[in-house]
């Protein structure tokens, strides 16, 4: 059932990889100084991890998505998949990798940054995910791939926000991140900036989606 009010699903925001792994991907443009609390349910007790990433544009601009994309596979190398080309010169992109397993994600390509890296239970029974994003200042095709320790089955995506007056020194990044085996964990956050991109990923992939 769903997450907190206001949440939207993004395009390419739920991605299945059989009965492996499955990850769901939201964002709210939040009024400054608002206070918000996030929750999701699930359907069943289920190892899964959860990521926030907030993105403030200083000079207030109006934010909307632009580009996505997913991909799924069972490899070494876990991808995001990779967008068309994006319809704006300055924009942040955002993508999350999940696996199957614990194995550490590495080597992120194409000019991201892992922001955060978690991961729950352990061995078979277990999953990770790492949260990846890049500022830019010219338009292209949005996408990263990393390495993952052992050949796994994996999902990923990628999200592209433009803002009206976004320059790249203008952005600030906060982040939160946290992972329980819960039917419901709900991530107070004191300060929610325009936009938030929340990203639920349960595992494994057989839930019903929120």
């Amino acid at each position: 059932s769903g997450v907190s009010t206001g949440y939207t699903l993004l395009p390419d925001g739920s991605v299945e990889n059989a009965n492996d792994v499955h990850m769901w991907s939201y964002f709210k443009i939040a009024e400054v100084g608002e206070l918000e609390l996030i929750s999701a349910t699930i359907d069943d007790s289920r190892r899964w991890v959860v990521a926030v990433a907030e993105y403030n544009d200083s000079a207030g601009g109006t934010w909307g998505v632009d580009e996505t994309a997913s991909s799924t596979g069972s490899s070494a190398t876990g991808s995001t998949g990779t967008t068309a080309t994006t319809t704006r010169a300055d924009e942040v992109w955002v993508g999350f990798i999940l696996n199957k397993d614990i194995d550490a994600q590495s080597a992120p390509t194409n000019g991201f940054t892992q922001r955060e890296t978690l991961n729950s239970g352990s061995g078979g029974s277990g999953c990770r995910g790492a949260l990846y994003d890049k500022i830019v200042a010219a338009t292209g095709a949005a996408g990263t791939a990393c390495t993952i320790a052992a050949s796994r089955a994996w999902a990923g995506g990628i999200y592209t926000f433009y803002s009206l007056s976004i320059a790249p020194e203008q952005l600030r990044v906060q982040r939160a991140i946290q992972n329980r085996l819960s039917r419901v964990r709900r991530l107070p956050r004191s300060r929610l900036l325009p936009p938030a991109v929340v990203l639920i990923v349960p595992y494994p992939a057989n839930t019903v989606p929120p």
